[in-house]
């Protein structure tokens, strides 16, 4: 039977990747497969996205009114 495991490493000088474990018996083959994190794709975190578009609407009134005419949007009868 084959047994698999998964461990995140960071990739050492040259490229080295160093897996430990008791349970890899000593001298077995094993098919070791390594999937790079792309960091260029990951999304930076939330909260450095705040603050960084112009605002919507400048007070509490204007969203509320928002609000509110978007629910009626949602039960006024087609015309």
């Amino acid at each position: 039977m084959k047994e698999a495991f998964s461990r995140e490493v960071t990739i050492g000088e040259g490229g080295v990747v160093r897996i430990e474990s008791p349970h890899l018996p000593t001298g077995a083959k094993a098919f070791v497969i390594v999937i790079v994190e792309d960091r260029a794709t990951t999304p930076p975190p939330f909260s450095k996205l705040l603050g960084r578009s112009r605002p919507s609407f400048h007070s509490a009134a204007e969203v509320d009114d928002f609000i509110k005419k978007e629910r009626d949007s949602w039960t006024s009868s087609p015309e």
